[in-house]
């Protein structure tokens, strides 16, 4: 299963999450944290993940940009302290034998102090200020990433796009996430790291994202984009031999669901091989395997040539109708 699902532990719920919610008080304190944000607290967690990551046998984990380091008095401090919680990942990395890998980091700073009060971040923000420092984050998260031998790293979106065009004006926000995207783009070639933006928009562009969740944000269904995605050329899991390059990160989940997913696949396997909901859906079309639905699938039959075949048609249900009547 690691090889077809490869599962991927996600830090931010796993050793970040509280238990809190905007209706109660946090519902889970972990024995290793000592009620602080300090640089070594950050070094402890990081040692629990690994001995976490080794426990459940899982080879991949996830972080967001600040996740595994404290915000510092300043941007410089900040990216120091990332860097230091980095070198010690890279360590515990090379030390699990090279079994533990970088999954994926998400570019998200939506709960550092300096974004709590605005809407959006990162790509559309309406302060240059305050965008000029996100990027600089995003800069920074594309690089730790790439250090880590991570295999990718998503822009999360989560609070682009806009809550009202009475205050907004799209075509510069849209410019300006275009100068970024461009800028990370050179970034990457630069630093010799492929990125990709990943999560969706509330009233923007990036819609076409497969997560239940970021997708029902989007207004769409997920079983209906991994459709989408099949019919335009994407293998499904199990036509592919598994997920690679890609993973199951199960974010919110505090006990990850492998028990439950790789069961999911076997019995998918399991109905794939048997070919009975295939055989109903061959069964359904199977009219089109004629000569008139081959031309009709490939586009070469026109108006009168399906007049024809409709009027005949007709003719003929109306003959088999008339030797079914009783005599």
């Amino acid at each position: 299963m690691k090889d077809w699902l490869r599962f991927c532990v996600a830090f931010w719920h796993s050793f970040r999450g509280d238990g809190g919610d905007p209706f109660g008080s946090p519902t889970r304190r972990w024995p290793w944290e000592d009620g602080t944000n300090s640089l070594e607290m950050a070094k402890t967690r990081i040692r629990a993940n690994f001995e976490f990551l080794r426990k459940l046998g899982v080879e991949y984990w996830c972080f967001h940009g600040r996740d595994i380091a404290p915000e510092g008095a300043t941007l410089q401090e900040s990216n120091k302290n990332l860097d230091e919680l980095v070198a010690l990942a890279k360590k515990l990395q090379i030390c699990a034998e090279t079994w533990v890998k970088k999954g994926r980091t998400y570019g998200h700073y939506g709960e550092l102090r300096s974004y709590l009060s605005i809407p959006a971040t990162c790509m559309v923000l309406p302060q240059v200020q305050t965008l000029k420092s996100s990027h600089t984050l995003q800069q920074k998260t594309m690089e730790v990433t790439h250090e880590l031998g991570g295999g990718n790293c998503v822009f999360w979106g989560g609070r682009e796009g806009y809550q009202s065009l009475l205050n907004t004006d799209k075509k510069k926000e849209l410019n300006h996430m275009g100068s970024f995207l461009k800028a990370a783009a050179a970034w990457k070639n630069k630093i010799g790291f492929e990125d990709t933006t990943g999560m969706p928009q509330r009233r923007s562009v990036s819609y076409k994202n497969i997560e239940c969740n970021h997708s029902t944000l989007a207004g769409h269904n997920c079983v209906h984009e991994l459709e989408v995605a099949r019919i335009n050329g994407f293998s499904c899991a199990i036509k592919n031999g598994g997920l690679a390059p890609g993973g199951f990160n199960f974010d919110a989940k505090l006990c990850p669901p492998l028990s439950t997913y790789s069961l999911g696949l076997v019995n998918a396997a399991k109905l794939y091989e048997d070919g009975v909901l295939t055989g109903l859906v061959t069964a359904r079309y199977a009219s089109f395997d004629s000569e008139i639905g081959a031309q009709i699938e490939a586009g070469t039959a026109d108006f009168e040539t399906l007049e024809k075949y409709a009027f005949q048609w007709v003719s003929l249900r109306l003959l088999l109708e008339s030797r079914s009547l009783p005599k």
